[in-house]
């Protein structure tokens, strides 16, 4: 059940402290939190299917080695996407983002995608509007990011009523500010590592139009404080913590009244 939240939490690969990330009991425990938002990221399979995962190899989340680009969706769907957190976690598949948009559609969470390396897997950005619309996701709950900027204009360009947000890398961030008005005029959202958030920072994105949600916070304290630089929302692989500390300072701001 969610609740109206200061700021929003996004469940980072679903709750992904607790369950092995992007599977199925992953983005279950994340609906039992407040947590208004899922994260969940997107790899293309050797014919052609999207599939949710982070790494484009599966050698960290899967009992099997190799590039995810490198199996068919039916290989892949035999292997273990869970038992690398321990075997009370085995006998988790391998999800396509079309059984993510079905599980997901009757929620009332939104959902935000990072399309991965898309310059790999040509095509990728049509496929994706594609199995939104056969599955009649609705546009309100979705967002989309990608530290590929190019890969956003892309899909800006073949449906404008997209939401988008664009990653921006903690190196040499200096180097995108000058980039930050090009940014806004197709992102909703501008989303840094969270040790690149200052207040300026903030301010410069807000009067673009677009929302700051950094990633990945993980710590009371770090959230505390991107609270009060004035952030739109916390990426986070512990969303009922964080979704804790908003409550604590939803109430402490309401008595404070």
């Amino acid at each position: 059940m969610t609740v109206k939240q200061l700021i929003t939490i996004v469940a980072h690969r679903g709750d992904s402290y607790s369950f092995p990330e992007n599977t199925l009991v992953s983005m279950a425990a994340a609906l039992e939190t407040a947590a208004p938002m899922i994260e969940i990221d997107i790899h293309m399979t050797r014919d052609n299917q999207l599939v949710v995962i982070h790494d484009e190899k599966l050698n960290r989340t899967c009992n099997r080695v190799g590039y995810v680009r490198d199996y068919s969706l039916a290989e892949l769907k035999r292997y273990d996407f869970g038992i690398w957190r321990g075997k009370h976690h085995s006998n988790q598949r391998i999800m396509t983002f079309k059984e993510i948009l079905a599980y997901m559609r009757d929620t009332s969470r939104q959902l935000l995608v990072e399309l991965k390396l898309p310059h790999k897997y040509p095509g990728i950005e049509q496929q994706l509007i594609s199995e939104i619309r056969d599955l009649q996701f609705p546009y309100s709950q979705l967002i989309i990011q990608s530290f590929d900027f190019n890969s956003l204009k892309q899909l800006h360009q073949l449906d404008d009523a997209l939401t988008l947000g664009i990653l921006l890398k903690r190196k040499h961030l200096w180097k995108r500010w000058p980039h930050l008005k090009a940014y806004a005029q197709i992102c909703n959202y501008i989303n840094p590592h969270f040790k690149n958030v200052t207040r300026r920072f903030v301010r410069k994105i807000h009067r673009h139009h677009a929302k700051v949600m950094p990633y990945t916070v993980n710590r009371l304290l770090q959230g505390y404080r991107l609270y009060h630089k004035g952030v739109d929302g916390l990426i986070t692989d512990r969303p009922q913590l964080m979704c804790q500390l908003i409550q604590r300072l939803s109430e402490n701001r309401a008595g404070a009244k």
